[in-house]
């Protein structure tokens, strides 16, 4: 595991192969965690092939959530389209889902606005919290609405993060510090 982790942060796009070898042929959940996340500091179109192959067979939720986490890595914005398809399949589970919403805010990818802004409706607090943090990140003045409406209508809190609408609020804050 700590060799998977060193290929990542040497960062030669050579070593993508390998690890995803290791990502589909390892046995233990936190082994293929380490091999995705060492994928998506490699970078590169390699590497967002890689993971999203990965995405296809892997079952694990938590190595699900941090295969999509690593599609965010610096150097991977060709990976928004495979983020949004997780935000939007509702088969896939709320800590998934919640990630991929945060990872597009992270790319600040203005072409998941309508997704994002969808992701507010969402029936699970996770993926609604998560989104409200991610539209605060790519600053649109045109999530405003939404989020005030969040702000002041939702009641759900996430465990470890805080309420929804707290959130919805900082998104606000942020959006509008940005214009200042």
């Amino acid at each position: 595991m700590d060799a998977a982790s060193l290929l990542g942060f040497v960062g030669d796009t050579a070593s993508v192969a390998p690890l995803q070898e290791l990502l589909a042929s390892s046995a233990d959940p936190e082994v293929r965690q380490v091999a995705g996340l060492s994928i998506g500091l490699i970078g590169g179109d390699d590497a967002v092939r890689a993971l999203t192959d990965a995405l296809h067979v892997e079952s694990c939720a938590a190595t699900r959530a941090r295969l999509v986490d690593a599609l965010a890595y610096p150097g991977l914005q060709d990976a928004t389209g495979v983020l949004r398809s997780v935000l939007r399949d509702t088969s896939e589970g709320p800590a998934v889902r919640g990630v991929a919403a945060e990872s597009l805010g992270r790319l600040r990818s203005p072409e998941a606005l309508d997704d994002l802004l969808a992701a507010l409706s969402d029936r699970e607090p996770e993926v609604r919290f998560f989104a409200a943090y991610a539209l605060g990140l790519l600053g649109s003045r045109d999530a405003l609405d939404a989020l005030s409406r969040v702000a002041g209508e939702d009641e759900a809190s996430l465990a470890g993060f805080g309420s929804v609408a707290e959130e919805a609020r900082e998104a606000i804050e942020a959006i509008q510090g940005d214009e200042a």
